[in-house]
């Protein structure tokens, strides 16, 4: 008699995996893909098989027929700093409890975002989709958003998008956080402020940049803006060309992030031929590991909360709208004042 196929054999089939629970192969395939009318009695013995043989459901082949693939899609424009890793990890963290696993793409311009959304969501390949940090031009692209359950972390579609305006999404609270800021700034006794702002492309820079300057007519203070960028060779080349065209320093500069801040901190070291703190104050954001070494005063993100939170609401639409209208959720951020906000006056 031959035996059954083990595990370190060949691949279990359906049919064998209904003939051990006791069951026919149609009901398996629904526990596998957790169709909620399965009883939990069934449901249980099903996964005792499952478990005891470590089967393995074929995903794409499931994809093909119509089922669940128990793949989650997460698409991104980059990997840049700790933020996207972070908020990634929070996302796989609440699917893998879950028992699905992540899909993540990354599209560096508009054609890869075209592309990959036809691999990904046209072909049925993932269960739903978290769009993190998106440019301003992918909500430009013709995509049929209304083929997949879909989460935006951290990106704010055009107001006059209606279709976008109807997806669920999750925010940070920039303007709350940059008013704390800014009014950190003025107890210090700042009153000329820059904003080395990042890219115009990205949500969240263009909400610290108007939080920024609303900030500064609440405060009544002065309150500059020039683009700087994301990344720390952008803060460096952006500082020292504004070094060499400004006689006057700005009492304090508030950087995108802390990437930006760092760039800001090497070329004023270059440009003063010591590693004296700067005569002006300096923030970041973001709150990376290297800001507390530093003294690097920043704002917190509560990374595991931003994934946290947009995995929990594509959970939600993958099992059944809750809503007909998006819901828009934001989160807090936290100032963490620290040394390099203070003003150095040099002897």
């Amino acid at each position: 008699m031959s035996k059954r196929p083990s595990s370190s054999d060949s691949a279990l089939t359906l049919d064998e995996i209904a003939a051990m629970a006791g069951t026919s192969k149609s009901t398996v395939s629904r526990v596998i893909s957790q169709d909620p009318r399965i009883s939990e009695k069934t449901r249980a013995r099903v996964m005792r098989v499952v478990n005891k043989t470590h089967y393995r459901p074929n995903l794409f082949a499931r994809a093909l027929a119509g089922g669940k693939t128990g793949l989650i899609g997460v698409l991104s424009s980059n990997i840049g700093s700790g933020f996207y890793a972070e908020v990634i990890r929070s996302i796989d963290v609440v699917f893998g409890q879950l028992g699905k696993r992540l899909l993540v793409s990354f599209a560096h311009h508009e054609d890869d975002y075209t592309a990959l959304w036809q691999d990904l969501v046209i072909s049925g390949r993932v269960e739903g989709l978290v769009l993190v940090a998106p440019t301003s031009e992918f909500f430009k692209l013709p995509l049929h958003i209304d083929k997949i359950p879909l989460v935006l972390c951290t990106g704010n579609p055009p107001q006059n998008h209606s279709d976008w305006q109807n997806v669920d999404r999750v925010g940070m609270n920039n303007g709350k956080a940059m008013l704390g800021m800014v009014g950190h700034l003025v107890s210090l006794g700042h009153r000329r402020t820059l904003h080395a702002a990042g890219w115009s492309n990205n949500s969240d820079a263009i909400e610290r940049k108007q939080s920024f300057k609303k900030a500064c007519r609440s405060f009544n203070i002065s309150g500059d803006v020039e683009m700087f960028g994301m990344i720390p060779s952008d803060g460096r080349e952006t500082m020292q060309r504004y070094l060499k065209r400004n006689t006057s320093l700005p009492d304090a500069i508030i950087a995108f992030n802390d990437s930006v801040a760092l760039g800001i901190l090497e070329a004023w070291n270059e440009f003063s031929g010591s590693n004296q703190p700067p005569p002006f104050g300096l923030t970041g954001w973001d709150d990376s590991p290297s800001s507390s070494v530093i003294g690097l005063t920043s704002v917190s993100i509560p990374y595991f909360q931003l994934g946290e939170e947009s995995a929990r609401l594509l959970h939600q639409r993958i099992n059944g709208p809750v809503t007909d209208h998006g819901q828009h959720r934001l989160v807090d951020l936290t100032l963490i004042p620290r040394s390099s906000s203070q003003r150095v006056h040099h002897a």
